[in-house]
Formats: C-alpha cells, structure tokens, sequence
C-alpha cells in the first residue's frame, strides 16, 4: 500500500498523457467506433484559429444521442469540440 501511495506522489514524466474522461455511455459509444475511425475523428477536427486540426481529446458526453467530444486544438491549445452522429 505505502508503494503505491509513493507512486502517485511522483510528478508525471513530460511524456505521460491523461486519460479522456468519458462518461459510461459516451465511453461505451466511442468504443464501438473501429479505431481507425476514432483516429478520422480525432483528426479532422475544425479550429476557429487553426482551421483543420487534430483534436486533444479531454472529456467525452453523450448528448441526445451524439457523442460530444471535447478537447483543445493541437496547434495553438484552443477549445475544439467535435460531434459525432448518433449510431442508426
């Protein structure tokens, strides 16, 4: 137990990125898009400073059926936010 509390204690490497936090539902929708789709979106994100960008995803929510992910631009660290389509 001491271990792990020690773990968490040290500062991340520069190279260690956060997790998204998703929600249960927008998780369990993410994961039925096949990951080269995931990588299209991600990818193809639009940027009101940037215009075409690939989006650093932070938090994804489910919202009247669409997958809302949201995150910052690559590029410059503005806020993207992304929709997916609800499935049919």
């Amino acid at each position: 137990m001491k271990q792990e509390k020690e773990a968490t204690d040290k500062p991340k490497a520069d190279n260690v990125v956060d997790l998204p936090k998703l929600t249960p539902q927008a998780r369990a929708r993410w994961n039925r898009i096949p990951k080269h789709g995931q990588t299209i979106l991600l990818q193809s994100a639009w940027c009101v400073s940037c215009k075409d960008t690939t989006l650093k995803l932070k938090s994804g929510k489910m919202e009247r059926g669409m997958l809302i992910l949201e995150g910052t631009c690559a590029q410059c660290g503005g806020k993207v936010v992304r929709c997916v389509e609800p499935e049919d």
